[in-house]
């Protein structure tokens, strides 16, 4: 995180993990489990995104306001990762890509997000 800062790494990690999952549904179409490889491809982003996130709020919080803000952070987190699969269920409903291709939409909202942010500096 030093060399390139938590906010390049978040926003790098999130704009990687939308390709990642906008590339699932037509890589799995081609077959030969290509579509399985694509979801492994968005496993290094996830977790770099994840630890770049934790890492930004943490150093842009004061000592005493860390716990909050990381357990604010992890409550979200805790929301999303409830809600996901149930969200990603009915859309499955309507057509297998479409998960990946909302889950991409997300993703790639929050990467121009992060870029975007000029409250804290890294």
């Amino acid at each position: 995180m030093r060399r390139f800062g938590s906010r390049v790494v978040t926003g790098v990690a999130l704009a990687a993990w939308a390709l990642a999952f906008a590339a699932t549904p037509p890589v799995y179409r081609a077959g030969l489990g290509f579509g399985a490889l694509a979801l492994v491809g968005a496993a290094v982003p996830a977790a770099l995104a994840g630890t770049g996130l934790t890492s930004w709020v943490s150093g842009r919080t004061s000592a005493e306001g860390q716990g909050a803000a990381l357990g604010a952070l992890a409550g979200a987190a805790a929301v999303g990762e409830a809600a996901g699969p149930l969200i990603a269920g009915l859309l499955y409903q309507q057509w297998f890509g479409a998960p990946y291709v909302v889950a991409a939409a997300v993703l790639g909202v929050a990467a121009v997000a992060v870029w975007r942010f000029r409250g804290w500096r890294p």
